[in-house]
């Protein structure tokens, strides 16, 4: 069992029990249902971060943050597997971003990569890489000039 700390919350992830990962999901959700979405400027929109997992969020729409769906403990366990060997490596933890919006008061919520931050969370990873967009966009860097 690891335990690690999350918005002020305790969460416990634990191998194969999808009810429990939906329970912490579900709390991130919660937690953040009232921030609203902002635009992010050309020069965030342009560079991809390194931010700190906790300062990313489920994003409620997206199957991963479901009840009925809910996130696939496979892939995140697979992700996990990946994160020691990358580090061995010197290599970026995940190569693809994580992509997601800019939110007010704080954070991003996430678009694309809800396992990649599910493993990161889980394996203590300090920073993942996240491209902000603005909605609308295509997952591109902004047009030049």
């Amino acid at each position: 069992m690891k335990t690690v700390s999350f918005s002020g919350n305790q969460v416990i992830f634990r191998e194969g029990d999808a009810a429990e990962t939906m329970y912490d999901v579900m709390d991130d959700v919660e937690e953040c249902k009232n921030y609203t979405v902002v635009k992010a400027n050309i020069i965030e929109r342009f560079l991809v971060k390194n931010i700190s997992p906790y300062d990313l969020h489920a994003n409620p729409d997206d199957e991963f943050a479901q009840p009925a769906v809910g996130p696939n403990d496979k892939i995140i366990s697979d992700y996990v597997q990946m994160i020691p060997m990358l580090k061995r490596m010197d290599e970026d933890i995940f190569s693809d971003p994580v992509i997601a919006v800019k939110l007010s008061p704080k954070g991003y919520r996430i678009l694309n990569g809800h396992h990649r931050w599910a493993a990161a969370l889980k394996t203590g990873v300090s920073r993942l890489r996240t491209k902000s967009i603005n909605p609308g966009d295509n997952h591109s860097s902004p047009p030049a000039g």
